[in-house]
């Protein structure tokens, strides 16, 4: 990353002088951010390949090449050298491309801020890494671009083939990771919850089970009704008469 600062310097230096000083500080500075990209490429394998990938550099690596990539890409369209030599409004469509690329970095970059605070953490994938590639590459051949209008041609191609996939990357993260931005349950309603379906099944139970302790208490009082010995009417009769004898 600390590579692209001289890169961008010697590259502006190289658009005030002419010849083949010109040449020399534009390849010069070619060179610088081509390793730039390099090294940080490597970084980021040398980490994978020995198990000493961290969170920090889950995070901090994307950010460094992007840092590197947009101030080269803001550069170049500034001064345009040679960009439109492919054709008159190449230059145009290089600083809209390079806005977007900001934006889509920017917002990926807030996607990645978000899942942190929540305790995850979003790696780069496939098509994040492979536009990365294009970008870098494109970018790399567009700094020579007015040098020799093949490099422009080349450099164009590649870094419009790298923002498409940029571009497209950008919406499968935020697909892919939509749940990220999704409302998070309180402790309290999630208990509420938990706790409303156990209480009306608690209630069924208690009403069930009052129904049937009722239903258990009527059919013992018509049994016992049933089991009664049938009152005499004589014997109630001879009973009242007795009563009024005496």
């Amino acid at each position: 990353m600390l590579l692209s600062i001289p890169a961008v310097a010697l590259y502006i230096a190289g658009q005030y002088t002419e010849g083949d000083v010109r040449a020399a500080l534009i390849g010069v500075a070619c060179a610088l951010y081509a390793l730039a990209c390099v090294t940080d490429l490597l970084d980021g394998y040398v980490a994978r390949t020995t198990h000493s990938v961290s969170v920090l550099g889950k995070y901090l690596d994307p950010v460094a090449d992007k840092v590197n990539l947009c101030l080269m890409l803001f550069i170049i369209a500034c001064f345009g050298d040679g960009l439109d030599s492919v054709f008159f409004a190449n230059r145009v469509v290089v600083a809209l491309l390079g806005g977007m690329i900001f934006v889509r970095e920017t917002l990926v970059g807030m996607l990645r801020t978000v899942a942190a605070t929540r305790g995850r953490v979003i790696s780069a994938d496939a098509f994040g890494k492979i536009k990365t590639d294009f970008l870098n590459v494109g970018t790399i051949v567009l700094v020579v671009a007015g040098l020799q209008t093949a490099f422009a041609w080349i450099g164009t191609i590649l870094f419009y083939i790298g923002a498409v996939i940029a571009i497209f990357s950008g919406v499968h993260y935020f697909v892919k990771n939509k749940d990220v931005f999704a409302d998070e349950q309180s402790p309290q309603d999630g208990a509420s919850d938990e706790d409303g379906p156990a209480t009306d099944g608690a209630e069924r139970d208690m009403q069930t089970d009052l129904g049937e302790n009722a239903e258990s208490d009527v059919e013992s009082a018509q049994n016992d009704l049933k089991g009664a010995d049938p009152v005499n009417i004589d014997d109630k009769d001879d009973a009242e008469d007795g009563a009024k004898e005496d």
